[in-house]
């Protein structure tokens, strides 16, 4: 006996972002234009990839997701027997309501996958960075919970439960029923598929109205079986018949004795017999031109009967809109005279999941059909005469299919604002293609070309602003055996162990002890270094200092005929010392004989970098010591840098 796992499927009505497909000999897998693009049948059992059963059955009207991991043995009989344990369940009915934190993150409720999301604190906007509580193999499927207010999906969050959206782009849920499908695959969402409606409206009738470039005409495809034109649309189409009739001779048409005239005429002399007889095919008179030529249209798709009123059905739109709120499922009906029902449909489900039946199969027939609910509940489900599903069509998009003779096929489906102007996610320029054979980017799109571009640029930038930035963390070791005492007796020395050691002897004398500060400067303002503070080591024994400082002075080059100046910078006052050194009594103690000081000493008043002409010191003053000895053990200034030139 092998054991497997495998997957409950129980269903009735099909939900927007899950609608159910009519094949039924394959897995369910998830198309991000179409939902399911195939399904189960009720009651049936199918092996799927190897280790995987898939089980349909029809119950209830809600439609679930159960996870079993057990044995399946099967008889001689062929019944099928599985033994387990329900691992996971996922109710796809009414959402559950999660709220974001402050940080954008959001619990997932275990056994459940469809819920609302909405922003913290009502705000109007704000941010999912990821959904915790995930396993792998969790469908998920969100929508905001108000409409008021706008969630978006952040594109890799970089942390775990984070969100991963097609085209590394952040996905805005702007409306209640615009969705998100994603999967866990251990790590993270995998967005799977997503509905937006940046904008309502609009719609094929629209695009086939316009005037604008690659619109109108140009969407109208022409059957041409004896090759009359080189185009394959209707304006290319009429593009050329107007160059023919405006030229001198023509390609297309033979305007011959044999033909058309009476005897050898020029092309000119027989168009205008041709006109004499039914009228200038040329002109833009009513009743005249295209108004002259009939059509041949066995099934009665359009209502004109000639060329011009044909095109001026397709260049208006639909002249007979079927507007309807449905209360139950559609059948569309066609006779062989004249389309009983428009071929234009915008149908409201009426928050329910609605199946709308096309006529049986006839050869360039079509339709548009359009889901004007407003809802996550409210779907078409369109189906040939056979109940086989042609396509499913959730809130706010539409769908044009049209039929060979044998079956159905879609040309568009997806929201009817579908346009290169958008700025809608997976719109504008996400559909249009790069040729890149120097394949120096990834992306295929001009977005996500741009997007590319644009973290490149990111990138570069954030390593720019760090090479010009301060760096503030800089220390450098100040030579104390280099420095010398102003009076008394200072004694430099280093232990056998490699420390260096300042000792001053006792007396009762204030002195001071300098050691100067090799640091180079720069001329231009802002730049080089900027000293900070100081750390001072050092010991007091035998008895209590009045006070011990370590000051900073700056030393200025004298000009010509002038003398130098030096100014203490900082260590003078207490407020410049660390909590335990900011008294004179803290620092000149002898507590534990001898006791071990490591003071800091810091610029309060503000650093300033050291100029032209500028050299540091280190002033070690010992005030009042009294039989106390003091031994300076270490020093280190404390400096900022700014070594590139930049803005």
């Amino acid at each position: 006996m092998k054991t497997i796992r495998i997957i409950a499927l129980a269903c009735a009505l099909v939900t927007p972002a899950l609608a159910r497909a009519g094949d039924h000999n394959s897995v369910p897998v998830v198309d991000q234009n179409h939902g399911w693009k195939s399904g189960l049948a009720e009651g049936t059992l199918q092996t799927a990839t190897e280790g995987q059963v898939l089980i349909g059955q029809a119950s209830g009207t809600n439609m679930s997701f159960k996870s079993l991991s057990g044995d399946v043995a099967i008889t001689a009989a062929g019944v099928v027997t599985v033994t387990g344990a329900v691992a996971e369940e996922l109710l796809l009915e009414t959402a559950t309501e999660l709220t974001l934190d402050t940080n954008g993150d959001v619990a997932k409720t275990a056994g459940l996958a469809h819920f609302t999301i909405d922003t913290f604190s009502d705000a109007a906007s704000d941010t999912l960075r990821k959904m915790t509580g995930g396993a792998v193999g969790n469908v998920l499927w969100i929508h905001p919970n108000n409409d008021a207010r706008t969630v978006i999906v952040e594109h890799d969050a970089a942390t775990a439960d984070e969100f991963r959206c097609p085209g590394a782009e952040n996905i805005t849920l702007a409306e209640d029923t615009d969705w998100v499908l994603a999967v866990h695959d251990g790590t993270g969402w995998a967005v799977l598929a997503f509905n937006t409606l940046a904008t309502s409206g609009g719609g094929l009738g629209t695009a086939l109205a316009s005037v604008s470039v690659s619109k109108g005409a140009s969407l109208v495809s022409v059957e041409d079986a004896s090759a009359y034109y080189t185009g394959t649309t209707v304006e290319v189409a009429l593009d050329e018949v107007e160059a023919q009739l405006g030229g001198d001779t023509s390609v297309t048409f033979d305007f011959t004795e044999a033909n058309v005239c009476v005897d050898d005429d020029a092309v000119y002399a027989c168009m205008e017999k041709i006109d004499l007889e039914w009228g200038d095919l040329a002109s833009a008179v009513n009743a005249e031109g295209a108004a002259l030529v009939g059509v041949e249209d066995p099934l009665g798709l359009l209502g004109g009967a000639t060329v011009e009123a044909a095109l001026a059905e397709l260049a208006e739109g639909p002249s007979n809109v079927n507007i309807e709120t449905l209360a139950a499922g559609k059948t569309i009906l066609l006779s062989t005279a004249l389309a009983t029902d428009s071929r234009w449909q915008v149908l409201d489900p009426d928050a329910a999941t609605r199946i709308v039946t096309l006529p049986a199969e006839t050869a360039r027939l079509w339709y548009v059909i359009r889901n004007s609910g407003t809802e996550a509940s409210d779907v078409l489900t369109v189906n040939d005469d056979a109940a086989g599903l042609v396509a499913t069509i959730n809130a706010g998009e539409s769908a044009f299919v049209v039929s060979d003779g044998t079956s159905w096929g879609i040309v568009y489906h997806g929201p009817s604002s579908t346009t290169l102007a958008s700025t809608g996610a997976s719109l504008g320029a996400s559909l249009i293609g790069i040729e890149d054979s120097a394949t120096i980017i990834t992306a295929t799109t001009v977005e996500g070309a741009l997007a590319e571009n644009r973290a490149a640029i990111d990138a570069l930038e954030v390593q720019t602003t760090a090479i010009i930035a301060e760096n503030t963390d800089g220390q450098a070791v100040i030579p104390i055996l280099t420095g010398v005492g102003d009076a008394g007796t200072w004694t430099a020395a280093v232990t056998s162990g490699g420390l260096e050691t300042v000792t001053r002897s006792a007396g009762a004398a204030t002195e001071s002890f300098w050691v100067p500060i090799p640091m180079p400067s720069r001329t231009t303002a802002s730049r080089g270094f900027k000293p900070t503070g100081i750390k001072v080591n050092y010991t007091v024994d035998t008895a209590d200092a009045s006070d011990i400082r370590a000051e900073l002075w700056k030393v200025t080059q004298g000009a010509d005929n002038a003398a130098r100046t030096a100014a203490v910078i900082v260590g003078e006052a207490d407020a410049d010392y660390d909590a335990a050194h900011d008294t004179a009594a803290e620092r000149g103690d002898d507590t534990t004989a001898p006791e071990l000081h490591l003071a800091v000493v810091t610029d309060a008043a503000g650093a300033a970098y050291v100029g032209a002409g500028e050299t540091l010191l280190l002033r070690f003053v010992v005030v009042d010591p009294g039989t106390s000895v003091v031994v300076l053990t270490s020093a280190v200034l404390l400096y900022s840098e700014t070594l590139v030139d930049g803005s």
